[in-house]
């Protein structure tokens, strides 16, 4: 069986941490001839890691890659890159990002397992405890899956119901930003809390998705995860006070990507009230600002 990894950013290698427990070889494909170059000689990319890959390690570029000659992939890139390049690739695909572009997976996809989770890519290398949630229309796909990451430090949850899954990943970035908001206005946690309930309650209505699958570590445990300091959302929503909706060079914001989309995409009004808002902040005092949230509560 040949896998590869695309992408060589931190989760990618945070996967190829897994990966490692299990299999003798694997292959990881991007776009960076230098990264490559380092991990092909090192078994390292120490531009995100000390990580020392011990499995036997094959290189290739993204641009020369035939995705067809892989029985698995796993995607390790910002959910933006996504193209039919990918989609329409025969081999099992593992998604690991949780944004939202143009089309929703479910819509779009159907051989592909959802990798998703409360998982921060640098306590996963280090071999600190964590949860994840597999999920796919076909238990075999889980079963597949699961078996190439399992580790003592990494529990597994299965979940048969991929939309729901990819809906809770896709919202809870959303959420985060507000949160981050929120903190920084000082509002304290109880809005912070009523603002994760609003979000949440408009998924159920908005949405044909199963209420139990929150349960998963792909639902309260992403969401709790995420509206924490050490997410990059949650920081960009603290710092949307100071007059900033600029996202910092170099950084992924899966959050703010996703918001845009969805504004184009749904007539909803709670999307469309809460990316006004963020458009609008730095314009906004911070009374106004508070103001605005507690009518997107009332709503």
């Amino acid at each position: 069986m040949k896998i590869a990894i695309i992408g060589t950013g931190i989760f990618a290698i945070a996967t190829a941490s897994l990966l490692d427990k299990n299999l003798d070889n694997f292959t990881i494909i991007g776009r960076d001839k230098n990264q490559l170059d380092d991990l092909k000689t090192g078994n390292c990319n120490p531009k995100y890691s000390n990580y020392k890959i011990k499995a036997t390690l094959n290189t290739e570029l993204l641009d020369d890659c035939n995705f067809n000659n892989y029985d698995i992939l796993f995607y390790c890139l910002p959910t933006l890159a996504l193209n039919n390049r990918y989609l329409s690739t025969n081999s099992l695909i593992v998604f690991t990002c949780k944004g939202f572009r143009e089309n929703f997976l479910f819509e779009s996809v159907k051989n592909y397992v959802l990798l998703s989770g409360p998982s921060y890519a640098n306590e996963l290398i280090s071999e600190k405890y964590t949860s994840f949630t597999v999920s796919s229309f076909s238990l075999k796909n889980c079963e597949i899956i699961s078996r190439l990451i399992k580790t003592k430090y990494c529990l597994l949850y299965t979940s048969l119901c991929p939309k729901s899954i990819e809906l809770f990943g896709i919202f809870k970035n959303i959420i985060s930003i507000g949160c981050g908001l929120i903190n920084e206005l000082d509002m304290g946690k109880n809005v912070e809390a009523s603002f994760i309930i609003k979000f949440l309650d408009n998924i159920y209505k908005t949405f044909d998705i199963n209420k139990s699958e929150l349960y998963q570590p792909a639902g309260i445990g992403d969401i709790y995860l995420s509206c924490s300091v050490n997410s990059r959302n949650y920081r960009f929503g603290k710092n949307l006070i100071y007059k900033t909706n600029k996202i910092p060079n170099n950084t992924t914001l899966e959050g703010l990507d996703s918001l845009k989309q969805l504004n184009s995409k749904l007539k909803d009004n709670l999307i469309n009230l809460f990316y006004d808002l963020i458009m609008n902040c730095p314009v906004l005092s911070p009374n106004e600002i508070k103001n605005k949230i507690i009518n997107l509560l009332n709503y």
